[in-house]
């Protein structure tokens, strides 16, 4: 009788299994896809960082973040045109030729935002010796009225 009820058992457990749910992947969003060749899948979205997994034991759905409505702010976005700064990477010090038609406020940051050096410079070439700067990557915005250029640098070390 026990080897009849586990066989009954294992038959019952078996068929349901059969019967399990099924995962279809789905891609439902602004800009993404999904493809599948034989057992492989693979599933992407565009711009969608940040997911959330809710639901039921019946029922699941994970939703990304949606940006739905979108706004243009502005779509001039001028640049300073004359401007060089080199080399990069630096050890010591950095040249900038200032080319523009007038002066450019130059502010040296580290990649925290924090300001380490600010200075107007007028046109031509001029050299900041940045010696005692410790060695990594900083952010160096030149402004000129309302034109704007970030340059990533980078200072290293010599042997």
């Amino acid at each position: 009788m026990k080897t009849v009820g586990c066989s009954v058992f294992l038959i019952w457990l078996f068929s349901v299994s059969a019967f399990a749910q099924q995962i279809v992947p789905t891609v439902i969003g602004s800009a993404g896809n999904y493809r599948k060749t034989g057992n492989v899948s693979l599933e992407w979205t565009m711009g969608e960082w940040m997911v959330e997994t809710i639901g039921n034991p019946n029922h699941k759905i994970t939703q990304g973040f949606h940006q739905t409505n979108l706004t243009v702010v502005s779509t001039f976005n001028p640049t300073l045109s004359g401007l060089s700064v080199y080399p990069n990477p630096f050890s010591a010090s950095l040249k900038i030729d200032n080319r523009t038609e007038g002066s450019i406020r130059i502010h040296l940051m580290d990649l925290m935002g924090q300001c380490i050096e600010s200075k107007t410079m007028p046109t031509g070439s001029h050299d900041l010796d940045f010696q005692t700067l410790p060695d990594g990557l900083y952010l160096l915005e030149a402004t000129s009225g309302n034109a704007r250029q970030t340059l990533t640098i980078e200072k290293i070390r010599t042997n």
